[in-house]
């Protein structure tokens, strides 16, 4: 026993060795197969643009197949040997992205589908490559725990630039699908498509807008569904037979816009659409407006018609001048025969149709400037190829084709021989009437003056007198009736000078602010007595905000409320008569009614015809000019008039005028202008007058005394200059028509003499037209007042071309009666010496004890030329009155005072 023991443990040691070994050949033979395996298992997936990994959690080990990498352009070694390695060659981006999608693979316990997950990773060479890695969980421990995770690398380089080409594509495809849509819906064109059905499958904007639908609404619906235009049953079987023909089907048609718009005129062509590829068969529809298009085809023939039968003649010529038509009227002008037809005109030219002046005028200036302007029109001389001369009025012109290209000449010719003979004779009915218009306008100018001047000093004199408080009675009413008639002839007078300024567009306003209330406040005063005398309730109203000051010319408007109210309260004989102002629609309104006789209605149509009256106006009195001067001033200041009357009614009469607001009304001292007549200038002043007519110029005198001018009288230019070169005045006022030297005499030498112009010269004058007062202004007056003149203008004047102002008047002075001519008040009154001795006076006394009213007259004239103006004034006064023993009194206190 104990011998064998070691040959059995040799044995069993031979055994053992002899299967160590065979285990050993054993796994390496396996482990050379499997790796043989693997190498082909790796091919094959290199194969497949693939390569596998593996990688272990818990030690960070990455296996990855090195050839993968190596078919990437890596190196060998620079193979991820572990986690890493791996993150080194992603991008930040990449790293949180696979970070991700680690924990996502590593927590899911259920799904153990692979994930993957595609990155962007760079070789040495830094050229990129994408990669798409796919892997799961192949292996967990006995608690669960993540072994071992496993997958296959994929270069998806190609797939990733297939998919970016098909995303270029797609938006390029899509970009066309835009342009192609934008360019349908933009398009006047109607286009739609159908299948082969007849459904519509697609319609561009101009379809839907036309038919008022929306895309849904069409959409799978054929033309009987829709019936559009009332002919979906025609629509639909001109679509199947175009589809069935296989060719375009062309018509026109007329369609109707669902709005209600007016129809229009279509060409419609329906195209069949057949592709066998994509087994499709349908219809496309396009349908274009030609209404526009058969409307100027259509004025064309009318065109053509109306050229043949034109009464003007027409023609059109190449642009070397060679005819290629003449219509009839033409041909009759020109003798043309018409049986020549257009195509045998070509051998004639147009200018063989006028005389050798005409002909070298067209040639050097109509047809250069034709091809430059494109039109000339003018005059000319033609001749008929019978020899016959006539003139002509012509209008050349370029015709040109779609491109603006010129291509012919085209001229229109009429014959003006009868037109001329007619405007020569009212050329010279032209200068007739031109010659009655200035005769008129002359005539004007001088009844203007000539009534003017005596009427200053009808109003003159009645301004002074009405100071004079003695006159009491009969006296003094019929000095009223005085002033009343000379006030109501200078109204007549205005009315007929501003009627002839609107006829003759001389008329023209002022505007200024003006305070509307109180202007028809004022001119509602005016009638109020009146209006008491006859037992009537005027009423005046104003629904106007307090203050508000308007834009209008205030004279003008003054004149129409004074003539229409004035009218009111005349023709009223019971009852009331109102006033009414306020704002309507931004516009003034002025409403004048009364409870009058009315207007008969056969008089309605003549209303405002000047001179016209009706039976009211013929009882109560007047000129018949105050409705119609009214209604053309409302029609200068952009308003209208209106008259509502029924006989025996009462009328109503509306005044529409615009609103130029202009603010609120500033504080304006109303009685300033009536203030200014009781007083008297602060400092003495020189003005000289000058003036031919005594009574204007004694009332000029009298009023400039009384504000305390001192006084240098003229009786004409002549003398006036010399006075002026003697004692210079402050201030001088003139007549402009005087003899020896006129006013504008006067003017032209002080402007010369007085370099400085300093001395105001205020033209005094009769002449009121508008533009004879602009003249004087351009001749270089600072001022030109209109006779006859109101104190207050006077007045002003003053104080407006001089450093002077009113101040009041010492009491005495104030409360004194200046108009009464006793000696107790010229002593009050005279302030200036006289330098006479009593032989100078002699001769003007014994004629007024001698009682000779003719003697006296010549020796005050012989003697007033050394009078101041004081002296000279009331002396005249006297002998106008025959007052001689007057005339005895004064030489008596005269001689005294020197």
């Amino acid at each position: 026993m104990d011998i064998q023991l070691p040959l059995i443990l040799k044995i069993l040691v031979f055994l053992f060795c002899v299967t160590a070994f065979v285990l050993v050949v054993l796994q390496l033979a396996f482990l050379i197969r499997f790796k043989l395996l693997q190498r082909r298992y790796s091919r094959a997936i290199l194969a497949t643009n693939a390569g596998v990994w593996e990688w272990y959690p818990e030690t960070g080990r990455l296996y990855a197949s090195t050839e993968f990498f190596m078919q990437l352009g890596f190196e060998e070694k620079k193979t991820p040997k572990s986690l890493k390695d791996w993150l080194a060659f992603l991008s930040p981006e990449d790293r949180i992205t696979f970070e991700r999608w680690k924990a996502v693979l590593l927590e899911d316990e259920v799904n153990l589908a692979p994930r993957s997950i595609r990155l962007k990773i760079k070789n040495h060479l830094q050229e990129a490559h994408w990669v798409e890695m796919r892997g799961s969980v192949v292996r967990r421990d006995a608690r669960k725990r993540v072994y071992s995770v496993a997958g296959i690398f994929e270069d998806i380089g190609h797939i990733v630039e297939t998919e970016n080409e098909l995303i270029v594509a797609r938006e390029e495809a899509r970009r066309r699908e835009l342009t192609l849509s934008s360019l349908l819906n933009n398009i006047p064109d109607i286009v739609w498509s159908k299948d082969e059905a007849g459904r519509y499958l697609d319609c561009n904007q101009a379809f839907l807008d036309f038919n008022s639908l929306s895309v849904e609404e069409i959409q799978g619906k054929n033309d009987l569904d829709l019936n559009l235009d009332r002919k979906g049953g025609y629509y639909f079987n001109q679509d199947k037979h175009a589809l069935e023909a296989g060719v375009t089907l062309h018509e026109q048609t007329w369609g109707y816009p669902k709005d209600g718009s007016e129809p229009c005129l279509f060409e419609v062509y329906r195209v069949p659409v057949i592709e066998p590829s994509i087994n499709f068969r349908g219809t496309l529809g396009i349908a274009r407006n030609i209404t526009e298009r058969h409307r100027l085809f259509n004025e064309l023939k009318l065109f053509k018609s109306f050229a043949d039968n034109s009464a003007q003649g027409f023609v059109m010529a190449t642009l070397e001048g060679d005819i290629t038509y003449l219509n009839k009227k033409i041909r009759q002008l020109l003798s043309v025969s018409g049986e020549e037809n257009d195509a045998s005109l070509a051998d004639l030219n147009y200018l063989d149709f006028y005389p050798e002046v005409s002909q070298k005028f067209i040639k050097s200036t109509v047809i250069p400037y034709v091809k430059e302007q494109g039109v000339w029109e003018g005059e000319l001389q033609a001749r008929s190829l019978n020899g016959r001369l006539f003139a002509t009025h012509e209008t050349f012109f370029l015709l040109r084709d779609d491109e603006g290209k010129s291509t012919s000449l085209g001229n229109i010719m009429s014959d003006i021989t009868d037109q001329k003979n007619v405007s020569l004779q009212l050329e010279q009915a032209k200068e007739a009437a031109e010659q009655a218009n200035q005769a008129k306008s002359h005539f004007l100018a001088n009844m203007s003056h000539e009534i003017r001047t005596p009427l200053n000093a009808i109003i003159g004199y009645a301004q002074l007198i009405s100071e004079d408080n003695q006159l009491t009675g009969m006296s003094r009413t019929r000095f009223l009736s005085i002033a009343s008639a000379g006030n109501r002839l200078l109204g007549l007078i205005n009315d007929i000078l501003d009627i002839a300024r609107i006829e003759s567009g001389r008329l023209v306003l002022h505007e200024q602010k003006t305070d509307l209330c109180r202007e028809v406040s004022q001119i509602g005063k005016l009638f109020q007595g009146e209006a008491q005398q006859k037992g009537l309730t005027l009423i005046v109203e104003c629904h106007i905000d307090d203050g508000q000051m308007v834009m209008i010319d205030p004279v003008k408007f003054q004149q129409i409320l004074t003539n229409l109210l004035g009218n009111a309260v005349k023709f009223t004989s019971q009852g009331y008569v109102k006033v009414t102002a306020q704002l309507v629609d931004n516009r003034i309104h002025i409403i004048i009614e009364d409870t009058g006789p009315g207007i008969e209605s056969e008089l309605m149509e003549h209303l405002f015809t000047p001179f016209m009256q009706g039976k009211a106006g013929e009882i109560s009195g007047g000129t018949g000019l105050g409705l119609s001067l009214s209604t053309a001033l409302v029609k200068l200041m952009e308003g209208s008039l209106s008259v509502k009357s029924s006989d025996g009614i009462g009328t109503q009469i509306t005044v529409d005028l615009p609103l130029l607001k202009a603010g609120d009304r500033q504080a304006i001292n109303v009685d300033n202008e009536d203030a200014i007549l009781s007083m008297r200038l602060n400092n003495p002043i020189r003005v000289l007058v000058a003036e031919d007519d005594a009574w204007s110029r004694d009332i000029l005198v009298s009023l400039l005394e009384k504000a305390g001018c001192q006084i240098l009288e003229a009786e004409d230019g002549e003398q006036a200059i010399e006075i002026f070169r003697t004692n210079p005045p402050d201030l001088i006022m003139t007549d402009i028509r005087m003899p020896k030297k006129s006013g504008i005499d006067l003017l032209k030498t002080i402007q010369r003499e007085d370099k400085n112009h300093q001395i105001p010269v205020i033209a005094v004058t009769a002449s009121t037209l508008v533009h004879e007062q602009q003249a004087l202004l351009d001749e270089g007056f600072w001022q030109v007042i209109a006779k006859p003149y109101q104190i207050k203008e006077i007045y002003k004047s003053l104080v407006t071309h001089l450093d002077v102002y009113f101040v009041p008047a010492p009491e005495s002075k104030r409360t004194s009666n200046t108009d009464d001519l006793t000696v107790s008040s010229l002593n009050d009154d005279m302030s200036t010496e006289c330098d006479l001795t009593r032989d100078d006076w002699l001769p003007l006394l014994s004629a007024a004890q001698s009682g000779d009213v003719q003697a006296t007259e010549q020796a005050f004239h012989s003697l007033s030329r050394y009078l101041p103006a004081t002296y000279k004034r009331t002396l005249q006064s006297a002998i106008e009155q025959f007052d001689l023993g007057l005339v005895e009194s004064l030489i008596a206190q005269y001689e005294d005072k020197a």
